[in-house]
């Protein structure tokens, strides 16, 4: 006689028990708002993740990743727009910038100083680069960190004028 036996399989399910879900969630939460101070503060990813408590192994990854969730990303328009950076100012700036003339002073055979106004051709090539990669017709190669270079040229173009 063949008597089969029946273990049972053990109930070790793929889901998170409720309670521990709510404390894994806060946890993320908090872990996403350190990665977001840091990363404003003009902190390099690795480091952001790094002090939010991931491993040092991983945390260029996983930053990666967690800076292309919603909640991060609607963080980051939030901050922006908190800190006088509308999209109204961001445009008004770029197209500023986008005509960016530079001073030239010369010396004249008489000694006198003279001032020539011509394009500043680096900050235009910047500002229409920005502007095809804000448009979708330029993209980043390295496509985990563009939103953020992104970002963080438009706050350093507005805080720091040429």
């Amino acid at each position: 006689m063949n008597t089969t036996v029946v273990v049972p399989k053990s109930k070790k399910s793929t889901e998170q028990p409720k309670k521990h879900a709510i404390k894994l969630r806060s946890i993320a939460d908090i872990r996403r708002r350190k990665i977001i101070e840091a990363v404003m503060d003009g902190k390099p990813l690795k480091q952001a993740g790094i002090e939010a408590g991931l491993s040092p192994k991983t945390a260029d990854t996983q930053v990666s990743q967690i800076i292309k969730h919603p909640k991060v990303q609607e963080s980051f328009v939030r901050i922006l727009e908190r800190s006088g950076l509308t999209d109204d100012k961001l445009s008004a700036k770029l197209s500023e910038l986008i005509d960016a003339k530079g001073s030239h002073f010369f010396a004249t055979r008489e000694g006198q100083i003279t001032e020539k106004q011509s394009p500043a051709w680096e900050t235009q090539r910047k500002t229409t680069e920005l502007l095809c990669k804000l448009k979708g017709h330029l993209a980043e190669q390295t496509g985990d960190t563009t939103n953020i270079a992104i970002m963080s040229m438009v706050v350093s173009a507005i805080r720091n004028p040429q």
